[in-house]
């Protein structure tokens, strides 16, 4: 092949070959469970592949997560077991390829699992025994490794009960699991 064909097939492929790095790279968390989301890039073809990596600060280096290897389009990385330290911060970057290209890593804001999780409300269950309430709260449900980090956002809570004829209110501070409240007159009705 001449130099100048070669020359005009490297300036084509600088313009014309390069795949487009994914945007708007985000953790979203709920409940201590982490998944990275990500765009496709502007003019991406439609069968692209992903790849993730998280940043370890103890190595100062990137390492691939394994169940986020090779992800397609709208597919999440759980990033759960990556992060197992709540109390730091954590970076993650995404890379799309396909059988002959890849594009640039586009990186994920820091992120504090603690800080930025959001929890989702208890499991309540109410039971009437005449004139007896027993209201049960749980944790919300969580497979994340901080179970009992959930549970702790859920160790106290208040729960105001009103009777809806004369607006009498009983403010209840429970820890933990249950309230047994025994000082409810029959045939009303509480909020």
């Amino acid at each position: 092949m001449c130099p100048f064909l070669f020359l005009l097939f490297l300036i084509f492929c600088s313009v014309y070959c390069f795949l487009p790095a994914p945007q708007n790279v985000t953790v979203i968390s709920f409940n201590l469970e982490h998944k990275l989301t990500w765009r496709l890039g502007p003019g991406s073809p439609p069968f692209v592949h992903f790849r993730v990596q998280v940043y370890r600060n103890k190595r100062k280096l990137w390492v691939p997560v394994s169940n986020c290897s090779d992800l397609q389009m709208g597919e999440p990385c759980d990033l759960t077991t990556s992060f197992k330290n709540v109390y730091g911060y954590h970076l993650a970057q995404v890379q799309s390829f396909t059988t002959d290209h890849e594009s640039n890593w586009t990186s994920s804001k820091f992120f504090h699992p603690l800080l930025e999780t959001t929890v989702g409300p208890p499991v309540v269950s109410l039971t009437g025994c005449g004139n007896c309430l027993l209201l049960q709260l749980s944790p919300p449900t969580s497979r994340g490794l901080h179970h009992g980090l959930v549970e702790y956002f859920f160790r106290e809570y208040t729960v105001n009960v009103s009777r809806t004829r004369d607006k009498a209110q009983v403010s209840l501070k429970c820890l933990y699991r249950c309230i047994y409240c025994t000082y409810f007159y029959s045939r009303f009705y509480y909020c």
